[in-house]
């Protein structure tokens, strides 16, 4: 038993090590100029739940979570969703730096809430 326990610690030791130089390598074959495609087109996912939901106006409001604090983020359509609903948002950064000011593209529902563990709504 002790010899599969010692085999065993080093094939993780080899494929721990084979990743390191992977990295490595690959890492040097990056041209210097290179910008990822999220830097090019300004988009980026995130993922958040409807904390609230205004009927009148067809707006809903998604907290991310930041921290101890809550982005919020407003979109409108309300469509099918609902308070406590994950959703995938397809996020634009308006050409800044300023995480506030950054606009929801779209909304894709992904879950609600309690199949994650519930959320606190306040």
């Amino acid at each position: 038993m002790k010899k599969f326990r010692v085999l065993n610690a080093m094939i993780v030791v080899l494929f721990i090590l084979a990743l390191v130089v992977n990295v490595a390598a690959s890492a040097e074959t990056l041209p210097e100029d290179f910008t990822p495609n999220w830097v090019v087109n300004h988009n980026y996912a995130k993922v958040a739940v409807i904390d609230k939901m205004d009927y009148e106006n067809d707006l809903v409001y998604f907290a991310i979570p930041f921290g101890d604090d809550y982005f919020h983020y407003v979109y409108e359509g309300i469509e099918d969703l609902d308070i406590g609903d994950v959703c995938a948002l397809l996020m634009h950064d308006n050409n800044t730096s300023y995480i506030m000011d950054d606009i929801v593209i779209s909304v894709t529902y992904s879950g609600f809430t309690s199949n994650f563990g519930g959320f606190d709504f306040e």
